[in-house]
């Protein structure tokens, strides 16, 4: 009796083989798994895909087959309409309003993201922008603390103002705040 091999890989489903599946919902699914790692190839294979759905009783299942052939390609809005152009219009009216459906809810969950990502930013800046004053403030009223001091301690003005940065008229405001 022959023995499988314990890691040998499952047959590859060949294209003619996939055809030949009865049920025309799991036909469409397995051609797209098929060539969901070849995008131009699934692109190519679009009608042939689609037309096996033309006859089959909807329901949900076209929508929810359309995101899934969708969520494993990348096609331009362009490219859609060229290639469900053999396709008959009721299947194409299901297919480009579904497709517009899922642009727009990518759409819209760009907006969510960049609305999320400007509030964050904006928070930032402002915490960023608020230590920044916080500091400068801090800083100043040292400054001016050591002007004070420095006046109590008998220390010229013209000094005070050369070692904090502080202009004359500055210095004096704040030692006499009567001059200002």
């Amino acid at each position: 009796m022959p023995h499988a091999k314990p890691h040998s890989k499952p047959p590859r489903c060949v294209h003619e083989d996939i055809l030949q599946v009865a049920n025309a919902w799991v036909r469409a699914a397995l051609l797209t798994q098929k060539y969901s790692r070849h995008p131009e190839e699934l692109v190519k294979r679009m009608v042939l895909i689609f037309q096996t759905l033309a006859g089959t009783p909807r329901g949900n299942f076209l929508s929810e087959f359309i995101v899934y052939y969708f969520s494993v390609t990348e096609i331009s809005p362009a490219q859609l309409r060229q290639a469900i152009k053999p396709l008959p219009l009721s299947l194409k009216t299901d297919i480009m309003s579904t497709y517009e459906m899922i642009l727009q809810q990518g759409i819209e969950k760009g907006i969510e993201k960049g609305i999320e990502k400007g509030i964050e930013r904006g928070i930032e800046k402002g915490i960023e922008q608020g230590i920044e004053v916080g500091i400068e403030k801090g800083i100043e009223m040292e400054k001016a603390q050591v002007i004070l001091r420095g006046h109590e301690e008998g220390l010229p003005l013209d000094t005070l103002a050369a070692l904090t940065g502080f202009s004359l008229d500055q210095v004096r405001q704040l030692v006499d705040p009567s001059t200002g």
